[in-house]
């Protein structure tokens, strides 16, 4: 499967602490409101329950009783089920574990579908606290519920779902981050109050300039900590990570207790977050837009990380544990750019390798899974034998422990590129501080972040960690497209850069790899996938082929897209069915893409009125939109340049581009043109 990082300019815009300025010091109170929404029971997880425990027990801890806080959770006290549990899987005495998901065996209605893990659906159930629906009416209420008045703080968190436009997701609804909607919730607050907002969810730094626009429009004293910058998911958004507490919503938690200001647990979270979250706070992103500002709206990222490292103080000790922690050794933002380079090259090896093992499991389960339903006796020994019968005696295993360990290792990725993302901010606030440190604006946003903690505080406990990065892994593969065939599996196309475009041809028939039977496409794949060296392949034609496969790599669509004119032919030929003869319309489609379908009947009804055939191609390993190819690899559509789906390209007969449109969304004016 392709898959896709999103870094918009922010990263290398990256930042750090370091204030000065006393702590709120005004006489008042502390209330508290806690929020999970949850969106929906089906992805409303139980780790967001334990986030609002392990936020209360903080609270708690600094003085505040239960009459301070508010709990807003998904329904409220209702007692519908509103929180889904993960179940574990089955005992491995009962079926070998390698082989347990989707397939004819587990799916609904197979002889062994009790044993396939299904969550839970359960409630809340929450009763320490106050208890009401997580919706804007009700956090409305809670405000005027919480009886401010001037000198107090409100602290507002947040554990959620964010949603990549940077809304909030509520119990099924969501709060924009808009100005304008959030100056009407905290219109709310008294005149005099302090509000520290705190959010846990996906995409939750969206908030930092929303909340600065209600400070200098509206006059609110107000200032939020963010577990990532708008462009980012967080660790918070997933379900529990095999019951470790890891992510932005405990460890702020935990440091809210051990800190004596917001500010100082944000900069403890900063070092013991061991997640792939960049916690960031709105002074953060007051002093990048100023770094813009001061080097111009048009400078290039090399031009902003160059007037950072002018005015770069040393390294803070966050920023040296950091550093230490991801193996980055001393330097600027400059430097940093080559590093976060290089990690997210290392970041989209690691996830290639992980979907392509993981696929390849799952595959080689659901194969061994068919063969079995033919066979009798207890189920261990079936599989035993369809393991045979399908040429993957031990290899399904085998592929099940190489997934679980690339899973590992992507998961070291994505925290080594975090870390050095970090560092990035943390070295550009350093500079901000150094330059516009007495600019009125930040001082105050500066002291409402170091808004002094009620109540007394414990002495931190901060796990050491590590990420350092991982060596880039290499995917092994043939560049082939195979079908079943007559005990072994058929040639069909070969990549034009793979490795084997000069040895292998269509037609080829591979029944053996190092005089190993491989039956089925599956046990080529795992004999390729586990392979550390040259492989001996024979063919049905007796042939005895010494192939050595190459690295599997993300090819990177052309600098230059296939434009009108140009000749596609022989690309079609890498699906692993052939597409339709003649002129067509091709119609690329890809994962989480809620407008395809519409695409491919707006494609269907042009193609038919200009009497010409359709393909739709997906990109993925097996297709789940009707009648679509799947494009394993998404090599077509690096060829035909594509990046958004759904797009659109129309061949003539001869395969050469007649016209295409990128992103198709008839809506902001992009669609088919007229037909002729």
């Amino acid at each position: 499967m392709r898959s896709f990082h999103v870094s918009c300019c922010l990263f290398p815009l990256v930042g750090v602490w370091g204030c000065s300025g006393m702590p709120w010091s005004k006489e008042g109170s502390w209330k508290a409101i806690v929020v999970n929404g949850g969106a929906s029971v089906d992805s409303n997880w139980s780790s967001h329950r334990t986030h609002l425990d392990r936020m209360v027990d903080a609270l708690e801890l600094r003085g505040l009783t239960v009459d301070d806080i508010q709990v807003l959770a998904s329904d409220g006290a209702d007692p519908s089920p509103d929180l889904t549990v993960l179940a574990p899987l089955p005992d491995a005495d009962d079926v070998p574990r390698w082989v347990v998901g989707p397939g004819p065996v587990f799916d609904p209605g197979g002889p062994l579908d009790h044993l396939l893990p299904q969550p839970e659906l359960v409630d809340t159930a929450w009763s320490r606290t106050s208890i009401a629906p997580a919706t804007r009416a009700h956090l409305e209420g809670a405000i005027v519920a919480a009886e401010l008045s001037s000198g107090d703080t409100l602290l507002l968190t947040t554990t959620d779902h964010g949603e990549a436009d940077g809304s909030l997701n509520l119990w099924q609804e969501t709060l924009a981050a808009d100005p304008h909607e959030l100056a009407e919730l905290f219109a709310l607050v008294p005149e005099g109050v302090r509000v520290v907002v705190v959010m846990s969810q996906c995409h939750s730094g969206a908030f930092a300039r929303p909340l600065m626009e209600l400070r200098q429009a509206h006059g609110v004293d107000i200032c939020g900590f963010f577990s990532v910058p708008s462009d980012r998911q967080a660790t918070g958004c997933f379900p529990e990570l095999d019951g470790e507490e890891v992510g932005h919503a405990f460890d702020i938690a935990a440091a809210l207790k051990s800190s004596d200001t917001v500010d100082a647990a944000h900069e403890q979270v900063l070092v013991a977050d061991r997640g792939p979250d960049v916690p960031i706070r709105t002074s953060d992103v007051w002093i990048w837009d100023r770094v813009v500002e001061e080097v111009g709206i048009e400078a290039t990222p090399e031009q902003l990380a160059a007037w950072v490292d002018r005015h770069s103080p040393p390294d803070t000790a966050a920023a040296l544990a950091l550093r230490q922690a991801v193996g980055v050794p001393t330097g600027g933002l400059s430097d940093l750019h080559r590093h976060i380079d290089r990690a997210l090259l290392q970041l989209d090896a690691a996830t290639l390798h992980a979907e392509v093992l993981g696929w390849a499991h799952l595959d080689a389960a659901a194969r061994v899974q068919t063969q079995s339903t033919v066979l009798s006796g207890e189920w261990p020994e079936r599989f035993a034998q369809a393991e045979a019968r399908a040429g993957l005696t031990a290899l399904t295993e085998q592929l099940a422990e190489r997934a679980h360990r690339a899973n590992a290792d992507l998961w070291t990725a994505q925290v080594h590129e975090a870390g050095v993302a970090r560092l990035g901010w943390l070295v550009a606030r350093g500079a901000g501080l150094k330059v516009f440190g007495e600019d009125n604006a930040l001082q105050g946003i500066v002291a409402c972040e170091r808004a002094a903690l009620p109540g007394s505080s414990v002495p931190p406990s901060v796990e050491a960690w590590t990420a350092l990065k991982v060596d880039t892994p290499s995917t092994p593969w043939l560049g082939v497209r195979l079908a079943p065939g007559a005990d072994g599996a058929e040639v069909v196309a070969v990549h034009p850069e793979g490795p084997t475009a000069q040895t292998l041809r269509p037609g080829d028939l591979l029944t053996t790899i190092d005089g190993h039977r491989v039956p089925t496409i599956e046990a080529v794949e795992a004999r390729v996938l586990l392979s550390e060296g040259p492989l001996e392949v024979g063919l049905a034609d007796g042939r005895v082929l010494s192939l050595k496969p190459g690295p599997m790599t993300t090819l990177v669509a052309p600098v230059v897209l296939p434009d009108v004119g140009t000749d596609l032919s022989g690309v079609l030929e890498w699906l692993h069915r052939a597409p339709y003869d003649g002129a067509q319309v091709t119609v690329f489609v890809g994962p989480m893409c809620p407008s395809c379908n519409a695409a491919i009947s707006r494609s269907y009804d042009w193609s038919t009125a200009a009497g010409m055939g359709m393909v739709v191609i997906e990109d993925a390993d097996s297709a789940r939109f009707s009648g679509a190819v799947p494009d394993p690899g998404g090599f077509v559509a690096d060829a035909f340049g594509i990046s958004l789906f759904p797009s659109v390209v129309a061949l003539d007969a001869e395969q050469r581009v007649l016209w295409r449109v990128d992103g198709w969304e008839p809506g902001a004016g992009i669609d088919l043109p007229p037909v002729h």
